[in-house]
């Protein structure tokens, strides 16, 4: 029976084979050329691969990145331009102008997934970086393709707020504006361009650099809790750990604010406790029950208010990663402002 059951299956599999299926290719455009009632895309792969994908003329070339129209864009190999496409039915074969035959595959569904700016870095031995803007991220690779870095967009401001409307729906405008400036100038957490360098020592020290895993840089903003008179905020920054060797390892840090809900101004973390920073800190590595001395007095040197955050039912103190000695990971400290935290508190500003 089982013998049986098997057979059926490869059959099924091979019938699947036999209509053509689905597959999905990506890569950079080396031309596009119109022949009677088609579009022909060619690409390359990031395998070297040259491909040939059919479309029909008033097939629409989809985009999501920001100020690029592929209605512009001529596909050519001097564009500089990253095309995806899902493909069906069966493979054939294209024959290109340089009569060297490709395969050859029907795109049911084409999408620009990123383009090179004109803009260019340089590496500090003088190596090349170029910068290509997808809808979400920006990428920076060697000539080559390698993708030393990419740089997720960070979140807007004015996104999260449109996401958010009940809690943001009583805002004045002015206080809206003044939380949007207040964003707008802190920017980023980061150094790209340190980060940059780090990754391309790591791809120098690569034992296979064809197979490199290019670093990557997220920075979110999330709307943690709001209480009568507070909005309550959290910067998310995801970094590459410290080994240089392990890309693939990320440490995460965050970085809370707070601001007036009639206002817009910022309140500083001492503004909505009754005690002053000094006895903060101790009251809540108090509730914490942490017991330790050496890790006590470590807590104490390391303690910044920046990186307390605020929840609806709790606070969290973090600790980044190297900031304490004799912790290996990031350290967070959780409290339930039912532990204490209340206490301690102006009643206007614990979260509901």
């Amino acid at each position: 029976m089982k013998r049986v059951l098997a057979f059926l299956v490869v059959c099924c599999l091979l019938c699947c084979a036999g209509c053509g299926g689905e597959t999905s290719f990506s890569g950079k455009t080396l031309g596009c050329i119109s022949e009677g009632d088609k579009m022909i895309y060619l690409i390359e792969t990031s395998e070297h691969e040259k491909i040939a994908l059919f479309a029909n003329k008033n097939q629409t070339v989809r985009c999501w990145i920001n100020g690029v129209d592929p209605a512009e864009l001529s596909f050519t190999k001097d564009d500089g331009v990253e095309l995806f496409a899902s493909c069906r039915g069966f493979k054939k074969s294209y024959t290109t102008a340089e009569g060297e035959s490709v395969p050859a595959y029907t795109a049911a569904w084409l999408e620009v997934k990123k383009v090179k700016t004109q803009n260019l870095l340089s590496l500090p031995d003088s190596t090349a970086v170029e910068i290509w803007q997808g809808a979400e991220y920006t990428s920076y690779q060697l000539p080559d393709g390698t993708e030393l870095l990419r740089e997720n967009i960070p979140t807007n401001i004015g996104d999260l707020i449109a996401g958010n409307v009940a809690q943001f729906d009583d805002l004045s405008e002015t206080a809206k504006e003044k939380i949007t400036v207040f964003y707008e100038q802190q920017g980023v957490l980061y150094d790209r361009n340190e980060w940059l360098n780090n990754a391309y020592s790591a791809y120098l020290a690569s034992a296979d650099q064809h197979s490199f895993n290019g670093y990557t840089l997220t920075q979110e903003l999330q709307l943690t809790g709001f209480s009568e008179r507070c909005l309550y905020f959290s910067t998310i920054l995801s970094t590459p750990a410290a080994e240089a060797s392990l890309p693939q390892e990320y440490t995460e840090s965050r970085q809370g604010a707070i601001f007036d809900r009639t206002t817009g101004e910022p309140f500083s973390v001492g503004d909505i406790f009754t005690c002053d920073e000094q006895t903060l800190a101790d009251a809540l590595f108090s509730l914490s029950e942490i017991t330790d001395p050496k890790l006590l007095d470590e807590l104490n040197a390391a303690f910044d208010t920046k990186h307390v955050i605020f929840y609806p039912e709790s606070l969290e103190v973090y600790f980044p990663q190297g900031s304490l000695p004799s912790q290996e990971h990031t350290f967070i400290i959780s409290l339930e402002y039912k532990q204490g935290v209340a206490d301690i508190m102006h009643e206007w500003a614990i979260p509901t």
